[in-house]
C-alpha cells in the first residue's frame, strides 16, 4: 500500500440473505460518511470494526462501490460475520481502506476468464464491472459452489456482459469448468481466480499447461487486514515473502509456490462398495472378546445434555440417533453442586452440574423404561466416588436391556485425594478392570476426561488393556470465569467445564491422536460439535461414532440435520457407507 488508508463511519443501507434462508451468505450495503471516500479499485478491499469486545477488524473484497455507496457479499464463519449478518438499516460501525494493490485492468481490449470458488465471486465483480468496456468479446464467468443456494453473483456477471457458467459439488468443480473453456482457448484469455487455496492452485496448473496467463486472488487467508498479524504469507519460487493484505491480494500464479502455499495431499483410493447396502449410516463398534456394539446411526448425543425429561418434551427424532445416551446415573441420589451451575462464555458455556440425578435405582424402575421405548438402543453413563460404586452400579444394570455402558472416569476418586480416576493409568486400570469383571458381557465405553491433558493416549491404553471396548473422547474443559463487578466466579463452585464450539479443534486433535495410537478398539468424538461438518471431522479423524452435545441444547432437532448431511457426505464422496471415511483425514505433504 502507498498510502495510509482512511477511517470512516458506516451506516447499514440493508443486510439480507442470499440464495434462501440458511445459505449463511448475505449481501450488505452501506453508506459512508464523510462523502470524499477514496475511489475504490478491482481487487482492493475494506475493513469493517469488530463485534464489541472482538478484537480484530475483518476485511472484505468491494463487490460494488459508487461514490459513498459500498456494497458487500460474505458468509458467515465466524462470530464477527454472524455479528455483521445480524446488522440492522441504520446500525453504524466503522469501516477502514481502501487497502491492498488494485488488479491491472487491460485496456488493450483483452479478455478474460473469471473463476469463483463460493463466496470467492465477490472478490471478481468489481472487476468485472470495470472491465466489461475493454472486451473484444464477451469475458466468462465460472463459478463453483457447495450447492445451488450458494451461488452468488450469477446474475450481476451477466449484467456486465460476461457469459455465465455454474457448477456445484454434486456435478463437479468450478476447475472442471475452466478445463473445458481452456482446451478451446489456445491461451489467448487472462485468467483471474479468487476462491479456496486447493481451488486456486489447480486453476494455476490448468493455466500453465494451457498456455494461458493467470492471476490468483488470495483474501481467503487474510485476518486483520493491515499486514500486522503476517498470518497471510505468500511464498514465491524465487524466495521471496510477500503479504496478502499488503503486497496483494492478487499474484501471478506463475509466482507462487504452491508447494508452499496449497500442500499436496497424498492420494487416498476410498473403496468403491461392490453390493448395496440396506442402510449407509449403519456403524458397528467392534470391541475385545468378540463383544459388538451394532448401531444405527454414528450420531449420539453427549451424556449430560438430556433428561428423558426434555427428549420427551421436544419431541425430537429419537430414532435417527445410533443410541440414547443418559445423563450421569450414581449408586445415590444426589443433588448437584450450588448455584449458580452455568455461565455462557465465548464460543459455549462453563457448567458444574454436581451430576444432580435421583439414584440408580429411581433411574432403573423410573426412567430406564422410558429410554428403551424411545432409543433404538440405549448407553447409559455411569459415575461414582469409589471403585466400590462403579462396581455395584455395573452388576445392577446388567441384565436391564441396556446396549452399553459409558464410564465415566472424570469423577475425583475419594480413596485417592479425590484425584480424578482419568488422570491416572494406574486408577483408570482398577477402576475399568473390577467394572469389567462385574459386567463380564457388557459393552464398556470408557469416557476420558481432557484433565489428563499429555498423559491421555496412557490413560487410554491403560483402560483398554484393563477390557475397555471402545474409548470415548471427550468431555468438558477445566475453565473459569470471572465477574469483574462482584470481583467473585462466575460458578458457584468456583471452577468448571467448558463445552461448546470453543473446545471442538482440542477434541478432534486429541481423537487423531488416540487413532494414531492404534488401541485396537473403536472411538467415539465428543467436543463442540455444532453442526454436520464439525461432526464430520471427529468421523475423518479416526471417531466411528460422534457425540453431539451443546448443540442439541440449542436446538434438540438438529440430529435431523446432521444425518441428512451424512447421507450427502456419502454419496458425495461416491461410497455406499459412512464407515468408508473412518479415519480418511488426507494429511499435507508439508515441507519446512
Amino acid at each position: 500500500m502507498d498510502k495510509i488508508a482512511e477511517f470512516f463511519e458506516a451506516m447499514v443501507e440493508s443486510c439480507i440473505e442470499l440464495g434462501g434462508k440458511g445459505s449463511g451468505i448475505f449481501s450488505m450495503d452501506l453508506s459512508v460518511w464523510p462523502s470524499e471516500f477514496p475511489v475504490i479499485n478491482p481487487g482492493q478491499f475494506i475493513t469493517l470494526g469488530p463485534k464489541p469486545e472482538s478484537e480484530l477488524r475483518r476485511p472484505f473484497s468491494v463487490v460494488s462501490a459508487e461514490n459513498e455507496w459500498l456494497s458487500l457479499i460474505f458468509k458467515v464463519v465466524g462470530e464477527n460475520t454472524e455479528y455483521y449478518s445480524m446488522l440492522k438499516k441504520e446500525d453504524k460501525l466503522s469501516l477502514a481502506g481502501p487497502f491492498g494493490n488494485p488488479i491491472p485492468i487491460s485496456k488493450k481490449r483483452t479478455n478474460y476468464i473469471l473463476v469463483a470458488g463460493g463466496v470467492g465471486a465477490a472478490g471478481l465483480l468489481l472487476f468485472a464491472e470495470r472491465q466489461c468496456q475493454y472486451a473484444i468479446d464477451a469475458n466468462i464467468a465460472l463459478i463453483g459452489a457447495k450447492d445451488q443456494s450458494q451461488i452468488i453473483g450469477a446474475c450481476d456477471f451477466k449484467k456486465y456482459g460476461c457469459v455465465v457458467k455454474t457448477i456445484t459439488d454434486q456435478d463437479g468443480f468450478v476447475t472442471d469448468l475452466l478445463q473445458e473453456q481452456l482446451q478451446a482457448n489456445n491461451g489467448k484469455s487472462v485468467v483471474i481466480a479468487c476462491g479456496p487455496r486447493l481451488m486456486l492452485r489447480k486453476t494455476a496448473e490448468l493455466c500453465k499447461a494451457a498456455g494461458n496467463k493467470c492471476y490468483v486472488i488470495m483474501e481467503e487467508m487474510m485476518a486483520c487486514g493491515i499486514g500486522a498479524c503476517k498470518s497471510c504469507a505468500i511464498f514465491g519460487k524465487d524466495g521471496k515473502v510477500m503479504n496478502v493484505c499488503t503486497e496483494g491480494p492478487s499474484f501471478d500464479a506463475e509466482w507462487v509456490d504452491w508447494d508452499k502455499m496449497a500442500p499436496s495431499c497424498p492420494a487416498i483410493q476410498l473403496p468403491k462398495s461392490v453390493k448395496k447396502i440396506n442402510n449407509p449410516m449403519r456403524i458397528i463398534l467392534y470391541g475385545q472378546e468378540r463383544r459388538r456394539l451394532d448401531l444405527k446411526s454414528p450420531i449420539l448425543p453427549a451424556s449430560g445434555c438430556l433428561s428423558i425429561q426434555s427428549i420427551e418434551i421436544s419431541g425430537m427424532n429419537t430414532k435417527l440417533f445410533g443410541a440414547g445416551v443418559t445423563k450421569g446415573v450414581t449408586l445415590q441420589p444426589r443433588a448437584g453442586n450450588p448455584t449458580p451451575r452455568v455461565c455462557e462464555v465465548q464460543s459455549g458455556m462453563i457448567n458444574s452440574i454436581g451430576l444432580q440425578n435421583l439414584g440408580l435405582e429411581v433411574f432403573i424402575n423410573q426412567e430406564l423404561p422410558r429410554w428403551l421405548e424411545l432409543f433404538p438402543k440405549v448407553i447409559v453413563n455411569i459415575s461414582g466416588s469409589t471403585i466400590e460404586e462403579y462396581v455395584e452400579i455395573a452388576e445392577k444394570l446388567s441384565g436391564t436391556g441396556i446396549a452399553a455402558m459409558e464410564v465415566n472416569i472424570s469423577c475425583p476418586n475419594i480413596n485417592a485425594g479425590k484425584m480424578l480416576f482419568g488422570v491416572s493409568p494406574r486408577l483408570t486400570r482398577e477402576l475399568v478392570k473390577a467394572t469389567r469383571k462385574a459386567a463380564p458381557n457388557m459393552f464398556i465405553i470408557v469416557k476420558l476426561t481432557p484433565y489428563a491433558g499429555f498423559m491421555v493416549i496412557d490413560v487410554a491404553k491403560a483402560a483398554v488393556r484393563a477390557g475397555a471396548d471402545c474409548i470415548a473422547f471427550g468431555n468438558t474443559y477445566p475453565s473459569m470465569a470471572i465477574d469483574v463487578h462482584a470481583l467473585m466466579p462466575k460458578i458457584g463452585v468456583n471452577f468448571g467445564g467448558q463445552s461448546g464450539s470453543g473446545i471442538h479443534n482440542l477434541s478432534v486433535k486429541t481423537v487423531f491422536d488416540l487413532t494414531q495410537a492404534r488401541l485396537g478398539v473403536p472411538i467415539i468424538g465428543i467436543g463442540g460439535v455444532d453442526g454436520w461438518e464439525g461432526a464430520a471431522e471427529f468421523i475423518l479423524a479416526g471417531a466411528s461414532a460422534v457425540g453431539v452435545g451443546t448443540e442439541l441444547l440449542n436446538n434438540p432437532h438438529n440430529c435431523v440435520k446432521i444425518h441428512e448431511s451424512f447421507l450427502k457426505w456419502i454419496k458425495f464422496h461416491k461410497l455406499a457407507w459412512i464407515g468408508d471415511l473412518v479415519g480418511k483425514v488426507r494429511l499435507l505433504n508439508t515441507q519446512q
